[in-house]
């Protein structure tokens, strides 16, 4: 039997929010159709990533580049 892999493609990069962002931004502008946006948070750090879900269940990971700076 032949194994599946998780087939996350990751953009962005780790605590650079203007990064981050821009990745978001140019999925939406490429059109992407986003099915499910989930905030994945790191509660030690207060720094937030994203799990997008685009169409043909294709899952991507916007890189924790995100923080909001309170509890």
């Amino acid at each position: 039997m032949k194994a599946k892999f998780a087939g996350i493609q990751y953009i962005g990069d780790s605590g650079v929010t203007q990064i981050c962002k821009e990745a978001v931004i140019k999925l939406i502008h490429a059109g992407e159709d986003m099915r499910d946006v989930k905030i994945l948070t790191v509660e030690e750090t207060y720094s937030h990533a994203l799990l997008l879900t685009l169409r043909y269940d294709i899952q991507v990971i916007v890189k924790g580049g995100f923080a909001s700076g309170y509890n």
